[in-house]
């Protein structure tokens, strides 16, 4: 009978294990960020309040927590986000914007499309507006009743 010895692999496990630890370090923990409070790992992605705040263009309010935030790949540039805030924050927001509270309508739900996973506008009956914040930039901003006074806001921002 003949034996057989496989070779070990502890040695690639243990650099494997090294370089995946490398990279958490080099990344640093998320505790360390100023705007770590407001960081969404939803979906995989994880985004500041003030990240956001850059990639559309419109300064979120301080106050504003975000749900879940999605950059979406295709032809234009795009990103969804869900976000939590007082009237007054959605008041700072839609001004900020462009916007007025008169601005929201049932009406406008259809820019919004279909709910999927987080992204659910149309189960939580939202009123929408939408404003063009400079050549071929679109922001259309959803409002739903939250839970305890606040309200959920969401955002659906494109750049064709």
């Amino acid at each position: 009978m003949t034996s057989v010895t496989r070779p070990s692999n502890r040695g690639s496990r243990a650099v494997l294990v090294g370089v995946i630890l490398g990279a958490i370090a080099a990344q640093g923990p998320l505790a360390a960020s100023a705007d770590s409070s407001d960081r969404t790992g939803t979906n995989g992605s994880i985004m500041t309040r003030s990240e956001l705040s850059d990639y559309i263009g419109v300064a979120l309010p301080e106050g504003a927590a975000i749900i879940a935030a999605e950059p979406i790949e295709g032809r234009d540039r795009a990103l969804r986000a869900k976000l939590t805030m007082t009237p007054q924050e959605r008041a700072a927001l839609l001004e900020e914007a462009g916007m007025a509270q008169g601005d929201l309508t049932p009406a406008k739900a259809y820019l919004f499309g279909q709910d999927r996973d987080w992204w659910d506008p149309q189960a939580a009956g939202v009123s929408g507006a939408q404003t063009h914040l400079a050549p071929g930039r679109v922001l259309n901003v959803g409002v739903a009743s939250g839970a305890h006074g606040s309200e959920t806001v969401y955002i659906f921002w494109h750049h064709n």
